[in-house]
């Protein structure tokens, strides 16, 4: 959801700085209006109502505190933000007792502008909530039947059995078939060797991307309800009743997940389905049959839909991975109790079939494992070691055994030492020269200045940035350019095209609208026109 704000202040500089902060600090705000006195604001409010006011306490005219004691009297639940100096703080005290849920102090700091609008954007979602469960209450007919499905499931996903008592009491006089409805769990995972593909730019992207696909099936399917989320998976419960509009086909969210997915970035999903099962008392089993049966995707790869029980290996496998990523500092030696790491390590290196794709992931999800522990750590170091094994996938399987074993040895107990071992490699030089191109892309940049900043020659640099992105030099910075020029264009609508050029690496308008449309097929002014607000 999108919450507006509407800004007075006779300062223009202030406006002009909480107009561009307010969006930077959240991407659930949005600045509706700016206005320079009270009368103004009143005017403005009277046409375009606001989730919130943000003013001065000192203007010329009607002043902040008048302002808001006429739209607390208008709408007690307005919530109001007042700006202060230090030497109107008992200004601020009284804007307070008038019920004003915050202040600020001049000069604003961005963090606490952060702060404010979280706590009353969570206080707006939780006026929200209590309105539609008070709404539910009055009036239980069957447009309610989804939301009041969706807290039932999600109690029931908890085990919160008063929860459960309450919505299931009120979704049987809404759903007469309710007690004939089963459940099962689908989990939507995105694939671990994709994510280990992605910049640190990218990875942020996922969790967005994740959230915009469940969304869409939700709407589609409308027996298909979202339990949880995390940064690359999705967990929902998939409906099965006598009416076809409680039944979610697992196929088909799977691929319209997978499709949403595939359109921005290079990643692939796998899936996991539970059987059905009583939402009141096994969706718990259900989940665990979905996840047991992810599993496969260490033998089968990605891109699939697993809903049969998996190879006992494959759980194996699992088990013995994470109780070897969990030793990330190495046990007492002449301790009986605790595992040798190496003889763990070893055992699991037999057990791993002569098949290097299958190596190779299961090395992937050692390295998932140790970043989920500590991601400073061995985020670089993992990547590294991937980077070193890879070639080995046309080689021998025990040869990959073998090399995986003493990798493994060494990012577990030691992962600087892997960095540093291939600290002059090639794929390192790529990484350092993707990094550059991050940092400054919107200047004005030549393969010969990275080259030249890298140490090496531009022939070699070309040569090796092709080969391990797939992308020769200029494709990949236009990518960049162009995705962040579009970024740009949807969040500031109302942007000068030429400030977006420049502050995309284009100094040419011209160049900058020729590559735009090659990019998108459409003018800039095009495009930004489409995230115009609606009148």
């Amino acid at each position: 959801m999108t919450y507006r704000v509407l800004l007075v202040d006779d300062e223009p500089l202030t406006l002009e700085y909480l107009s561009c902060a307010i969006p930077a600090a959240s991407d659930s705000w949005t600045v509706a209006g700016a206005v320079q006195n009270g009368d103004d604001a009143l005017a403005f409010l009277g046409e375009t109502p606001v989730h919130l006011v943000i003013t001065d306490i000192k203007m010329p005219g009607m002043n902040g505190l008048k302002l808001a004691q006429i739209l607390k009297r208008r709408d007690p639940l307005q919530e109001i933000v007042i700006l202060s100096g230090y030497d109107e703080f008992p200004l601020a005290q009284q804007a307070l007792k008038i019920g004003v849920s915050e202040y600020l102090l001049k000069p604003i700091k961005k963090k606490e502008l952060s702060e404010v609008l979280e706590k009353i954007e969570r206080r707006i979602r939780d006026l929200v909530r209590q309105k539609e469960q008070r709404q539910m209450l009055e009036q239980l007919t069957d447009t309610y039947q989804k939301p009041l499905m969706a807290d039932y499931l999600k109690a029931a996903f908890r085990n919160s059995g008063q929860e459960m008592e309450f919505y299931g009491e009120m979704i049987s006089r809404v759903l007469p078939d309710f007690q004939t409805i089963s459940g099962s769990i689908l989990i939507v995972k995105v694939d671990e060797d994709c994510l280990y593909e992605l910049s640190s730019r990218e990875l942020a992207l996922v969790s967005p991307m994740l959230q915009r696909a469940a969304d869409s099936v939700s709407r589609t399917f409308p027996g298909c309800f979202l339990l949880t989320e995390s940064e690359n998976e999705l967990v929902f419960c998939l409906l099965k009743g006598r009416t076809a509009a409680l039944c979610a086909p697992p196929l088909g969210i799977f691929h319209e997940i997978s499709s949403r997915l595939r359109q921005k970035l290079p990643l692939t999903a796998s899936a996991g389905l539970g059987d059905p099962a009583d939402p009141a008392r096994c969706l718990s089993r259900s989940c665990r049959q979905a996840r047991e049966r992810l599993s496969g995707w260490l033998f089968h790869g990605g891109q699939r839909l697993f809903s049969k029980a998996p190879d006992p290996g494959a759980k194996k496998l699992m088990e013995q991975i994470g109780e070897i990523a969990s030793l990330t500092t190495a046990p007492p030696k002449g301790d009986p109790a605790v595992p040798s790491p190496d003889s763990l390590m070893g055992d699991l290196i037999r057990t791993l079939p002569d098949s290097p794709e299958i190596i190779f992931r299961c090395l992937i999800l050692f390295c998932s494992e140790l970043c989920k522990k500590d991601a400073g750590r061995f985020r670089t170091p993992c990547l590294l070691l991937l980077q070193l094994i890879r070639p080995l996938l046309s080689k021998p399987a025990p040869l990959m055994k073998s090399e995986s074993l003493h990798q493994m040895k060494r990012l577990l107990f030691a992962p600087s030492q892997v960095q540093e071992c291939v600290s002059e490699s090639a794929s390192l030089l790529v990484q350092n020269a993707v990094s550059y191109i991050h940092e400054h892309f919107s200047e004005s940049i030549a393969l010969s200045q990275i080259a030249d900043a890298l140490e090496v020659s531009p022939n070699y640099l070309s040569r090796q940035f092709h080969e391990q992105t797939g992308e020769s030099y200029i494709k990949f910075l236009t990518r960049i350019r162009m995705e962040y020029a579009a970024e740009l264009l949807k969040k500031y609508p109302d942007a000068k095209i030429s400030a977006v050029a420049e502050q995309s690496g284009y100094f040419n308008l011209k160049h900058f609208n020729y590559a735009f449309r090659e990019f998108y097929h459409t003018t800039p002014g095009n495009f930004q026109k489409s995230f115009l607000p609606k009148e």
